[in-house]
């Protein structure tokens, strides 16, 4: 009998260890499945991470740009307000100008008129300009002159021709080559 109990106690205390061994084992594969679960969890923690940190310098270097853009903006800003303020100062002096020069128009003058007296103003202007340049040339041919016995060289001031003046008449028309007396 005492035999039998032991046998029983013994059958009991296997089964009981068989008991044990599957719950370990069936522990065992959850611990696996939750450290599994862990490194997938902190995987994706360090890969959303990085993404936030990308976007975080991403937005960084956003900001620094829109920053720089709003800082070029207001420069240009500065330069369209002084551009449209000389404009508009330009206008201004402009019209007043304008006003000026139809206060010097009489009601009774045509636009002929005022393109007659101002082609009389050109031509007067011209025929200055023509007069300070044959000045110009006489003086240089003198100035020429003057120099050759200086340096003793015949630089053609003994040719009649080399002080020659060319010129043009207020007409318009070539005039002749006369020398310089």
């Amino acid at each position: 009998m005492e035999l039998e109990r032991e046998f029983t106690l013994s059958v009991e205390e296997m089964s009981r260890l068989r008991r044990a061994e599957a719950e370990n084992f069936r522990l065992k594969q959850e611990l696996e499945l939750l450290e599994k679960r862990y490194e997938d969890t902190k995987s994706r923690l360090e890969r959303v991470r990085s993404e936030a940190s990308q976007a975080f310098r991403a937005a960084e270097q956003n900001r620094h740009a829109v920053s720089r853009t709003l800082q070029e903006a207001r420069a240009h800003s500065l330069v369209a307000e002084a551009a449209l303020k000389s404009k508009t100062e330009e206008i201004a002096r402009l019209r007043a100008l304008n006003q000026r020069l139809l206060g010097l128009v009489q009601p009774s003058q045509t636009i002929d008129d005022v393109e007659a007296a101002d082609a009389a103003r050109k031509y007067v202007e011209l025929a200055a300009s023509v007069r300070a340049e044959e000045a110009l040339q006489k003086a240089r041919a003198e100035w020429l002159r003057a120099q050759a016995p200086e340096t003793g060289t015949d630089s053609g001031a003994s040719d009649p021709e080399a002080g020659a003046v060319s010129g043009t008449s207020l007409g318009g028309s070539a005039g002749a080559e006369t020398p310089v007396s």
